[in-house]
């Protein structure tokens, strides 16, 4: 009897473990998908320039990272349409939703045609939506609210579009840093954590919330920063139905006692300095080890348990989580030396991918699981305890 008892518990333990999605060698620390709410999207992100390919195809011209615009092949509506371009974006749009897939489509991914650029100087110009070429202490300012007033004018092209409007939502993602005091002690590096969540955050978060910048760029900006004019402001303050956030990890800042002349000058603005570390060269590190990516996993899981808590806890409006990426890919700034995939890409032989551990907890962590009642619970073990006493 004791044996059987024995058996009965076993397998009611490992019903459980099944249940919770954990299995050997990957923990979600008994959180899944279905611990969020009901609507709460999940996803990976993946970006056109950084690993579509196809450099000349389909109508493709260069964009200002390669010296890309599928739209326009002279970057102007004037100069005509690239309907194939179009037309590419439309099937793989279908295609991801014939297979259940919502996306969330980015716009403008640092990535404008290179005739804009050439033509216009960028967001340099309000025509893109003038600036003298080469000054780092007013380009930045100028650059950042052109992206704003390009952001709102879409916006508000997006909303009288009723056909697009009813079914789809448009917001913006921002990319800070979070930072916390060198010193947790001292005012002043507390003091430099408030201006550098200002220039990281604030700067383009505080227009379309409350439709001007934050007071301490304002101060120390001075004349170089543009300014809205009152319509302007009614057309940027809300101009969103949501906020991503992308972000990696957190810094810590100290107040700058003397400022770099050899550094842009925005950046001397914000008299903080920061505290980081940079990662490794992934070159030189084989195949089989960047497979096994535990740490990669723990960043996600961490990320998930404090997330459910600021929904769960806090009360906050938390609507998704990405992770970045799907393939390993051209970085912006590290180029092909660091990969966030979840999936490896060998760029050596023929871009073979390989799934990576975290890809395989990821999918374990989106499947989805019956959750048992006490009574399918109670069935269970009646079952068991029944084919028990015919052993």
């Amino acid at each position: 009897m004791a044996i059987k008892l024995a058996l009965v518990v076993t397998l009611f333990l490992m019903s459980c473990a099944v249940s919770k999605g954990r299995s050997l060698g990957f923990s979600t620390k008994q959180l899944d998908r279905y611990s969020f709410p009901p609507n709460f999207s999940f996803g990976v992100g993946s970006s056109a320039y950084q690993y579509e390919g196809a450099v000349a195809e389909g109508g493709r011209t260069q964009s200002i990272w390669d010296n890309f615009t599928h739209a326009y092949p002279g970057g102007k509506l004037s100069d005509g349409v690239n309907n194939e371009g179009i037309q590419f974006y439309k099937n793989l749009i279908d295609e991801i939703l014939k297979n259940g897939i919502k996306p969330f489509v980015t716009i403008y991914h640092w990535d404008i045609p290179q005739a804009l650029d050439d033509e216009y100087g960028g967001f340099l110009s309000p025509r893109i939506i003038l600036c003298v070429a080469g000054d780092s202490s007013t380009e930045p300012y100028v650059v950042s609210h052109h992206l704003l007033l390009a952001h709102a004018a879409a916006v508000e092209e997006f909303r009288n579009c009723d056909k697009i409007s009813q079914d789809g939502k448009i917001g913006i993602v921002l990319s800070p840093f979070w930072v916390e005091p060198y010193d947790v002690n001292s005012h002043a590096d507390k003091e430099a954590v408030e201006r550098a969540l200002d220039y990281y955050l604030g700067w383009h978060l505080d227009p379309l919330i409350f439709g001007d910048y934050p007071k301490a760029i304002k101060r120390n900006a001075g004349k170089r920063l543009p300014s809205f004019t009152r319509k302007q402001t009614e057309m940027i303050r809300n101009s969103f139905d949501f906020i991503g956030i992308n972000y990696y990890s957190a810094r810590y800042v100290t107040r700058q006692l003397q400022s770099d002349p050899s550094r842009l000058r925005f950046t001397t603005d914000q008299h903080v300095e920061y505290k980081g570390y940079d990662d490794y060269d992934v070159g030189t590190v084989p195949r089989e080890q960047l497979l096994k990516d535990t740490k990669r996993i723990e960043y996600h899981e961490k990320h998930l348990q404090e997330l459910h808590k600021a929904i769960t806890e806090d009360g906050c409006d938390v609507r998704g989580y990405s992770a970045w990426s799907l393939l390993d890919n051209f970085e912006w700034e590290h180029g092909y030396t660091m990969r966030f995939g979840l999936y490896y890409v060998d760029y050596a032989d023929d871009l073979k991918r390989y799934a990576k551990d975290s890809a395989k907890w990821f999918k374990k962590f989106l499947e989805r699981k019956e959750q048992a009642t006490p009574l399918d619970l109670f069935n269970s073990i009646k079952k068991w305890w029944s084919a028990l006493q015919m052993v």
